[in-house]
Order: C-alpha cells, then structure tokens, then sequence
C-alpha cells in the first residue's frame, strides 16, 4: 500500500476510481482507513476517493511528543498537495470529524465541502458527556488491551456483529502502544472549534445515528453555527454509523456530493 513522507512520518493511503470531485475519507479515532470498506466501491463508481491513516493509526507512523488537532490537519493538507490536488470533498468520522473542522478552518482553500459523521467541537459540547468521556479513556487506558476492546466493542458494535468484530480487530491493534493511545486521546479533549465553527463557508453535512443519542445536542449546535450546515439522523445506526446502516449512510452523502 503506498505511503507518503509527510512531516516527519510515513502517511499510509489508498486512491480508488476517477470523477470531476474527489472524496477524502477520515477515519475515527484509533481505527484506520479499513473503517471505509463498505463505502469506497459504491462512492468510488462516481467520484475520486481517497482513504487515509491518519498519524499514530493504521499504517501511518507515530511520533513522539504531543499530538494536537492542527498537526493531524496538516498531516491531511499536505497528503492533499502531494496527491496534486487543489480542492477535495472531505467525510471524517467521530476524531477524523475534528480532524476534517480544523483542516477546513486551517486550509479553507483545499476543502470545498465537509461531511462530520458523529462528530462534536469538542469538550465544550457538553459537561457530562466530557466527563463521561475522560473518565472512560483513563479507564480503558488502565486495563488489559484484550479488555479495552472489548468494552469498545461492546459500546459501539452492539447493533451490528460485524461492526463488533471490526472494532475488536482495530482496537487491539491500536491499544497495545498506551502512550499513542493517550496520544490520540488527548488531541481529542484539547480540540474545540465551537467559537470558529461561524467562519466555515463551505457546504456541511452533519450526520447522527438513531441510536445514539450522545451525538445529538452537539450536532444540532454545530448546525445553528455553521453558515451552510444540514443535519440528518440515520436509522437503525448507532456511533459506528457507516457500518449500522451502510446503504442509508452512502445515500446520504451521494445525495448531498450530487446537490454540489
């Protein structure tokens, strides 16, 4: 699989089909690129897609230090100029959402739309939930690997088997390097784009699961804040929504890339 040297480590990625707009699909935290499985064919029969590693995951390298949202933006801005690319459609999921705001907000001139799947802007998006949320990654960074993927799999795959297995496989893989992990995660609680999100211009579609609740009150936020933003909750899916309700997830974001 091909990589690029990007500020110090190698960016893993993929291409896939050919189109008048290219897609680039971010992945959620502590995943990868495989996360896209079920949407680069269908997506990829009309448009450019590109899938990536974002630092610290998959097959990209990890680096020492703290990781922080604007190094993972531009890690993605400069994997966008390498590919020869003026402007790309970006879709990140959950983290790769945070990613996808601060590229947009970094480099407004490579990103002509943003797709934020069960993504939030950051702690502000709500006490309880941050606490709930801090509270979990320090408990999951003290237990075993095989336990910390578990109780993901658990959380996030209960709706679908396959979504279950595939979180096990991701989070064992990433789990094992706890320092990353905290990595990852502190990137994670330090983002908050809620006061820039009004100088995003660009068409925005925001995308909830059914069934998981949590993401709800932060995306309707987000919609009132950003100038060309429409929210929509897909069925029968919960935070792994892609994966939930593949087929009602690819309409949604093939309806929204052919209104462009």
């Amino acid at each position: 699989m091909p990589a690029i040297r990007i500020n110090n480590i190698d960016l893993g990625y993929d291409t896939f089909g050919s189109g008048r707009q290219t897609l680039l699909l971010l992945h959620g935290g502590l995943l990868s690129r495989r996360q896209w499985q079920q949407q680069v064919y269908p997506f990829s029969s009309r448009f450019q897609v590109i899938t990536c590693d974002l630092r610290g995951h998959g097959q990209s390298g990890k680096s020492e230090g703290t990781y922080a949202m604007p190094l993972f933006a531009d890690d993605v801005s400069k994997l966008i100029a390498a590919l020869g690319l003026d402007q790309v459609v970006v879709c990140g999921h959950s983290f790769g959402g945070m990613v996808a705001q601060e590229l947009a907000l970094m480099y407004p001139d490579q990103v002509s739309a943003l797709i934020l799947a069960e993504t939030n802007y950051g702690p502000s998006a709500g006490l309880g939930e941050t606490l709930t949320a801090l509270l979990g990654w320090w408990a999951l960074a003290l237990t075993s690997v095989e336990r910390r993927a578990q109780i993901s799999a658990d959380r996030h795959g209960h709706y679908n088997p396959d979504a279950a297995q595939y979180l096990l496989m991701e989070i064992n893989q990433h789990a094992r390097d706890k320092a990353n992990y905290l990595n990852i995660f502190r990137a994670s609680i330090s983002f908050n784009s809620k006061p820039r999100l009004k100088y995003l211009e660009c068409p925005t579609l925001l995308l909830v699961g059914e069934f998981h609740p949590q993401s709800h009150k932060p995306a309707q936020a987000m919609e009132r804040l950003i100038k060309h933003a429409q929210l929509h909750v897909v069925p029968n899916a919960g935070y792994l929504l892609n994966w939930d309700a593949p087929d009602t997830f690819n309409r949604m974001v093939l309806e929204f890339l052919e209104q462009l």
